[in-house]
């Protein structure tokens, strides 16, 4: 069924290019109108109506190495899209008439010449690319070169009918950093992508051969197998009656080193099996780093999204503890304000809720400004300072708690006096002396002017 489909494209190939024994004819479809490429560009119907018939003798290249040429394009024409281009479905050719009003995708499809005096070998691998039966099928691709100096913004999907197209300059600025071209990832924070979509001067530059194509297309075919099957063709050079053949003598390539330092004019003198091998093992090379760096550019892109992620997921909770307790702090001061002014002032409910109407908002600096101002004003409602009764003392209480204080009790007085005494001895009195002599001596030896009192 694939084969079928791109031998469709057989007919676009023209009948003079058939019998050209040094010349391979092929078709391809060169690119997707309407619907954004791998690197994010894309045209409109009516810019490929204007352009593709302007591809017919631009060059054809490998892997868009312009210094080396292998064919060029010879005739142009449209084709049918298909969303298994993978397989090689699609390709039926259409009429400018079936598109000319679309803006459904389609195909930019060209008819070209591989000079086979270049590369037999390379001949033979695109030989192989157009056969089913060969692991090689498909393998190789086209690829558009395009020229342009404008571009406008297209935003939603790849398909052209469904997105929006933005073309005001200013608009188109703030798009600018999504396009891949300049470094964006091609798609905004909302999923929506984001491509170019070229405008104004646009021309083709040529077509390039690839294992990896831009757009949705893949896959060539050549006319016929038995015109594929010319090795050794001989060839006549016009500065030389001679005949120049090809044989097994020519230089050997060995590296992809060697292979880019290759001028064009040197190209004769090695070996087209090993150019083919060299070209096949450096689009192998080039494939393999694009893949790896695409990966790591994938990787770190993931990593630095992450990494802004948590920052603000950070920076989202920072922000609402200091919101809560600045809210906190507002709320206590507020707080403490009221209660000042309940301190204060005799105030009402009605005073209350016009007051805090007034400074709820206001900072530090302002309130004092403001109780500068309500102590004026609400001077009539300051509260007085309360000042505690005397309460008058009834003399006769007065007369008793003194008594309780300075009047001790007779025996407190001499069981106190007691205690600091120091003995006074007495004199022996004799015998003989009258009782009534004695009684006095011991009266006077125990009255009170016997005892010495410290204090």
């Amino acid at each position: 069924m694939s084969k079928a489909s791109l031998d469709n494209l057989k007919n676009i190939i023209p009948a003079n290019f058939q019998n050209e024994i040094d010349l391979l004819p092929i078709a391809f479809n060169a690119c997707v109108v309407n619907r954004a490429n791998r690197n994010d560009d894309l045209i409109s119907t009516d810019t490929a109506l204007k352009i593709y018939s302007s591809f017919v003798s631009r060059p054809i290249n490998v892997e868009h190495n312009r210094q080396n040429i292998i064919g060029n394009v010879v005739n142009a024409a449209l084709s049918k899209f298909d969303a298994n281009y993978a397989v090689g479905s699609g390709s039926d050719l259409l009429e400018i008439d079936e598109v000319k009003a679309s803006k459904d995708p389609f195909n930019i499809a060209l008819a070209g010449v591989i000079y086979k005096v270049i590369s037999d070998d390379l001949v033979d691998f695109l030989a192989q690319s157009s056969d089913p039966d060969s692991p090689r099928y498909l393998s190789i691709s086209a690829s558009w070169e395009l020229g342009f100096d404008e571009y406008n913004i297209v935003v939603g999907s790849k398909d052209l009918a469904e997105s929006k197209i933005i073309s005001d300059p200013d608009e188109i600025k703030k798009f600018d950093p999504y396009l891949k071209a300049n470094g964006g990832k091609g798609v905004m924070e909302d999923g929506k992508y984001v491509f170019r979509m070229l405008v104004g001067n646009v021309f083709p530059l040529g077509i390039g051969l690839t294992k990896s194509p831009a757009a949705e297309v893949q896959g060539l075919v050549v006319s016929t197998a038995s015109e594929v099957q010319n090795n050794n063709i001989q060839e006549t050079s016009s500065q030389t009656p001679k005949d120049n053949v090809k044989d097994s003598s020519m230089k050997i390539l060995t590296s992809v080193a060697q292979l880019k330092t290759l001028k064009q004019e040197e190209l004769a003198e090695y070996s087209v099996a090993s150019v083919s091998e060299m070209i096949d093992l450096a689009i192998k090379e080039a494939n393999e780093k694009y893949v790896t760096e695409l990966k790591a550019k994938e990787t770190a892109v993931a990593d630095v999204e992450k990494m802004k992620k948590d920052l603000e997921v950070v920076s989202s909770e920072l922000n609402a503890l200091k919101t809560a307790q600045e809210k906190q702090a507002a709320t206590q001061r507020f707080n403490d304000r009221m209660s000042h002014l309940d301190e204060e002032f005799e105030l009402t409910d009605g005073d209350r809720q016009v007051i805090a109407n007034q400074i709820k908002e206001i900072d530090d600096k302002s309130f004092e400004k403001w109780m500068s101002d309500f102590s004026v004003l609400a001077a009539a409602k300051k509260k007085k300072k309360k000042v505690m009764p005397v309460k008058p003392v009834d003399p006769k209480e007065e007369t008793e708690v003194v008594a309780s204080v300075v009047a001790p009790t007779p025996e407190e007085v001499a069981a106190a006096a007691l205690k600091n005494v120091t003995p006074v001895v007495a004199p022996i009195v004799p015998t003989s002396s009258a009782p009534s002599d004695e009684m006095a001596k011991y009266r006077k030896a125990f009255s009170i002017e016997g005892f010495n009192i410290t204090k």
